[in-house]
């Protein structure tokens, strides 16, 4: 408890600090856990103190009749010779005296008969399903039933209709009930009346009889036959043709839609992807341009250096494939093909259509005239401004995985209280 206090104060008192002082937040995600699990243990700690197992008289108290019997664990301390921190108690239930028994035995007998019943009216007239409660009397009774004639009653209570004759059927239920070793058997009868039937009911309920008694007596024969009319009505048999076939029919169309829509979803999860890491490279191909044309090289010079030098990296095995160089690489091979450098430049930024590149093609388009100086000059403002927006996309990127991981720790967080908390509700509870 002293803990526990003491635990939540010096993470209540920092967290304090911490917030007036702008710490990070993951100081302050420390502080609130020591907070937070110091007012756990408070919170545990008081509702043990709450439930005493042994009072004052240096008695523990028993479970009522039919509660069953309970361990306790005590600390034993028997002069200063012995001492145990680990002692088992079994704690039987309180017992019954005699007239008590037979008061408890005599209810089991009447609730027996009412739970039998179930949504019979009575036991002269016996329709609907009966009911073999194991236990009575809240647990304090068992119960063991037996019936003389299990084809009228099934031993899970259901009425077999085509075993009752017009006048009904007489029928013993037999329970032995059970209470602290004592037992009786309780006898009474009950009288099973066919149930009311509608006129389609009475159909199957003859057309049940009829195969009985065109199959009764030739369990022996090689085939289970078919009645050919019931109630003068002539019966068509056929069999049930199966729906397997449409059933694949819509399946297919099912999955076909949902491969479908996996594809759409991979290809847009594909773009995302090339966009990022053509926003994460644009920086990186901004400042290599524009230090090549910073040595003296024309954009078209450095253009191929850039794009040559990727390719011998490449099969030398030193990177691997880079969404941007590839789509530079793309225009090296048109401007060798003859297309202009101006249109070849164009065509790049329709393909990188983000808005960086976008950018970037214009300053090219508009300064290929205007000279190498110019040109040099705002590439790298463009380059130092990509930085920025790199920095700002790491930035969002950590913050993204922050937020992922934000889920996990409050399922962890909420394990924890679970472990603590359930285990102190039940010892308050007992």
């Amino acid at each position: 408890m002293i803990v526990c206090v003491a635990e939540m104060i010096v993470g209540g008192t920092f967290l304090i600090f911490a917030m007036r002082k702008g710490a990070k937040k993951e100081l302050k995600q420390v502080f609130i856990t020591l907070l937070l699990f110091g007012f756990l243990g408070i919170a545990v700690a008081l509702s043990q103190g709450k439930n005493h197992v042994i009072n004052e008289n240096q008695e523990i108290k028993k479970k009522a009749p039919g509660g069953g019997s309970r361990q306790e664990i005590v600390e034993v301390e028997i002069s200063d010779e012995v001492k145990s921190d680990n002692y088992k108690l079994e704690i039987e239930e309180k017992k019954l005296n005699e007239k008590e028994l037979q008061q408890v035995l005599k209810k089991a007998e009447k609730e027996a008969e009412a739970s039998f019943l179930g949504d019979n009216s009575s036991l002269d007239e016996v329709t609907m399903q009966v009911y073999f409660p194991s236990s009575l009397q809240d647990g304090l009774v068992s119960a063991e039933w037996n019936l003389d004639n299990y084809n009228v009653v099934s031993p899970d209570g259901t009425i077999n209709q085509t075993e009752i004759g017009e006048a009904g059927e007489l029928v013993k239920a037999s329970v032995e009930l059970e209470c602290q070793d004592i037992r009786k058997l309780y006898e009474f009868y009950f009288t099973v009346q066919r149930k009311k039937q509608t006129k389609e009911e009475k159909l199957w309920s003859d057309l049940a009889l009829a195969l009985k008694q065109k199959n009764e007596g030739k369990e022996q024969d090689d085939y289970y036959y078919l009645p050919e009319s019931v109630q003068g009505k002539r019966i068509k048999w056929n069999e049930k043709k199966s729906n397997l076939a449409v059933q694949f029919a819509f399946l297919g169309m099912i999955a076909a839609v949902a491969l479908l829509f996996r594809q759409k979803e991979q290809e847009k999860k594909e773009r995302e992807c090339w966009e990022k890491e053509m926003l994460l490279l644009y920086p990186e191909m901004v400042s290599k341009l524009t230090l090549l044309l910073g040595a003296g090289m024309s954009m078209a010079t450095a253009w191929e250096k850039v794009v040559l030098t990727y390719q011998r990296q490449r099969k030398q095995g030193i990177v691997g494939e880079k969404a941007v160089y590839q789509e530079m690489l793309i225009t090296y091979h048109e401007m060798k093909d003859g297309v202009g450098e101006q249109k070849a430049y164009l065509r790049f930024g329709e393909r990188c259509y983000l808005q960086p590149y976008r950018k970037f093609v214009s300053l090219l388009t508009q300064n290929l005239r205007k000279g190498q100086k110019e040109l040099t000059v705002l590439l790298e403002n463009e380059a130092r401004e990509a930085f920025e927006i790199r920095k700002n996309l790491a930035k969002k990127a950590g913050e993204e995985a922050g937020t992922k991981l934000l889920l996990p720790m409050m399922m962890m967080l909420l394990l924890v209280m679970v472990v603590i908390l359930v285990p102190a509700c039940m010892t308050f509870q007992m």
